[in-house]
């Protein structure tokens, strides 16, 4: 990458090339990574790891997980309704 001040930036020759070497080395790794047997997530852990990277952060429970497994308390019986001409 090249700065030109007010003319911009721009992508060199350079820079674009060690990109292209840099993907080309990712591809290598994970078709190496799976020719190992290593599953992916855990190659993508590896390479993390290794760029010095936090891992990746884990997923939350789901919501249905969190709540309380106990049955609702009971409730009690509501009254009846006076008959017609009662007085409640």
């Amino acid at each position: 990458m090249a700065t030109r001040g007010r003319h911009g930036s721009f992508v060199t020759a350079r820079a674009a090339g060690a990109s292209e070497e840099a993907r080309r080395l990712a591809v290598d790794y994970a078709a190496r990574s799976h020719e190992l047997g290593v599953a992916p997530r855990q190659a993508l852990e590896l390479a993390r790891a290794a760029l010095g990277l936090d891992p990746e952060p884990t997923a939350p429970a789901p919501a249905s997980a969190a709540q309380s497994t106990t049955a609702p308390a009971a409730t009690a019986p509501a009254a009846a309704a006076p008959a017609a001409g009662e007085r409640p």
